[in-house]
């Protein structure tokens, strides 16, 4: 965005805030800024993730050969116990078991389809 656009952006939303109070409480608007978390670990403890979760373990998934399974499974009790684990290693994990089970849909519609012509 160029700086005159990100000006006016600025300008806008200024604007916007300035006027706000008037129409919401006043505590939805001068608040900290606070992140979102989601709640994973309770995700993390079903049965059909932590089933998808083992196969990348076992290198039954596409993405096997590019996990460190060290640290994969020295986390695997960490995912089904009441144990915490950084925002950093819940998002990777969810990524690569999602993006493993995504991988495998794909290729299972690929071998399904049949070419046209």
């Amino acid at each position: 965005m160029r700086t005159i656009e990100r000006s006016s952006a600025f300008k806008r939303d200024y604007k916007r805030a300035k006027a706000t109070p008037r129409h919401v409480p006043s505590g939805m608007v001068y608040r900290p800024k606070s992140g979102f978390v989601a709640p994973m670990s309770e995700k993390f403890k079903s049965d059909v993730f932590l089933a998808a979760f083992d196969k990348s373990l076992a290198g039954k998934s596409q993405l096997s050969p590019f996990l460190e399974k060290k640290f994969l499974q020295n986390i695997r009790g960490t995912l089904t116990a009441k144990g915490s684990l950084p925002v950093q290693t819940v998002s990777i994990v969810w990524a690569f078991v999602f993006g493993s089970e995504w991988l495998e849909q794909v290729a299972s519609a690929a071998t399904r389809s049949t070419p046209v012509g």
